[in-house]
């Protein structure tokens, strides 16, 4: 009787190992298959920017608008060499997003690629993202595409505006800056222009054989 007592109790522990063990395999296999999900990008977390093409307005609501302000401009880097109708796609979702974030100074110098694109008068929408972001790198950044890309397109009185908004950056800003102008051959203007304003010889303009003109030595 005992011996049968011992035998059952010993099946009852080697049962309960059994289970354990399978208890952890499983457990085990959902974490890796839960591994290669982040790493695919099922999770969301790895995914690759959704094509704005494909995306509607009510997703992007729970967004983070600044997420959503990159995958535009990646968009908006294409439609420079596709259509004009994406555009106005782009036009359309930047002006519903901006019902949800007036103030998103990102928004505003977006639709001011778009207007050059369209080759439309961006100075408004240049305004706007200067008086809201006056230190919001991207936007600087983006300013001084639609600057040194139309310098001889834009009014005296706009480029100056800009010309004051990019020099009121710090230097290590300024020298992003000048690299800016470098990509649209406008380098040597706007070294002219911090020298002129003050008096500095940046080390980005120099690297490209810049010096300061003869009447200003």
């Amino acid at each position: 009787m005992i011996s049968r007592f011992v035998q059952l109790f010993v099946y009852s522990i080697l049962l309960l190992f059994l289970v354990l063990f399978v208890l952890m395999f499983q457990s085990s296999l959902s974490y890796e298959v839960s591994r290669a999900d982040y790493k695919l990008g099922s999770s969301g977390v790895k995914k690759s920017p959704p094509d704005i093409r494909e995306l509607t307005f009510p997703s992007f609501v729970s967004v983070n608008p600044k997420q959503i302000e990159l995958y535009i401009r990646a968009f908006l880097a294409t439609s420079k060499l596709e259509s004009l109708k994406n555009s106005e796609k782009l036009s359309d979702t930047y002006f519903s997003l901006l019902k949800i974030r007036p103030s998103w100074p990102y928004y505003f110098s977006g639709l001011a690629q778009i207007e050059k694109i369209k080759q439309n008068d961006f100075n408004p929408l240049v305004n706007k993202a200067i008086m809201l972001a006056p230190f919001e790198r991207k936007v600087v950044m983006s300013v001084s595409q639609l600057l040194f890309s139309n310098w001889e397109g834009i009014d005296s009185v706009m480029k100056k505006k800009m010309l004051v908004y990019l020099s009121s950056q710090d230097e290590v800003v300024i020298e992003k800056l000048i690299g800016s102008a470098l990509m649209f051959a406008r380098l040597f203007e706007f070294c002219d222009y911090l020298y002129e304003i003050n008096q500095v010889e940046y080390r980005t303009c120099k690297r490209e054989f810049w010096q300061p003109l003869l009447g200003d030595a």
